[in-house]
């Protein structure tokens, strides 16, 4: 794993120190201009937090606007390599805890996910883990079960890479399940509890995959050719 050097440290935490300094400022100045003074420290906690996360989305996408995070290796001593310690100290430090907590509800989980980055189509949820939002793509009706997690980001030594991952209409994730860099899932496919899905494997229309290192067990068989059609006219 690389280190963090000190410059980008103290890049990030001038960052911090102001969306702290600005979320505290507005969650104070709002509280003082309510009347209800036996609820004015639980509603400035509240609203502490909220702007704790909204000033910590609105600098992240920019950061990410002004220094994007290219797909693939990520050179060492590069501006990428910037970028993405800048990423990951943000997600640290403002969008794990909410990440991985599962503090929020699952249709609220998805809005997140959208500020994050994530593109993901009518329908779709996930009570999962999305690393790395901004490598993923799901369709429609896709449904990723409670602790799987969608990891776009290869960490190998001193190696960093970052591969993304595709999930199609209808895919159903398993609980507990792992999918990690270049992985692209088709329509109707099945991944199996606990399975992990290694980078770079494309999963075909309506197969099912289970194990570890996830391999095809069978196919569904419910799929026929009138069946497909008119699902994809439904949409």
């Amino acid at each position: 794993m690389r280190k963090i050097s000190i410059p980008q440290i103290l890049f990030f935490f001038s960052q911090f120190s102001f969306i702290l300094l600005t979320s505290t400022f507005f969650a104070n100045y709002i509280t003082h201009l309510t009347n209800f003074a036996n609820l004015q420290p639980l509603l400035g906690l509240f609203l502490l937090l909220l702007f704790y996360q909204f000033f910590g989305l609105v600098f992240y996408r920019l950061n990410l606007l002004w220094h994007p995070i290219p797909i693939g290796e990520i050179p060492p001593h590069s501006k990428a390599e910037h970028s993405y310690h800048l990423h990951l100290l943000y997600h640290i430090l403002f969008f794990h805890p909410i990440m991985r907590s599962h503090i929020l509800p699952v249709p609220i989980m998805k809005l997140y996910y959208i500020c994050l980055g994530v593109k993901i189509g009518a329908n779709s949820f996930s009570s999962g883990v999305i690393f790395d939002s901004l490598f993923v793509k799901i369709g429609h009706n896709t449904l990723i079960g409670h602790q799987a997690a969608l990891i776009p980001h290869a960490i190998e030594g001193e190696f960093l890479a970052h591969y993304p991952i595709t999930l199609g209409d209808h895919v159903t994730i398993g609980t507990g399940a792992k999918i990690l860099g270049g992985v692209i899932i088709d329509d109707y496919a099945i991944v199996s509890a606990n399975a992990v899905v290694i980078k770079g494997t494309h999963i075909q229309k309506g197969e099912i995959w289970g194990g570890v290192p996830a391999k095809l067990i069978s196919k569904r068989q419910d799929l026929g050719p009138d069946l497909s059609s008119i699902a994809r006219n439904a949409i």
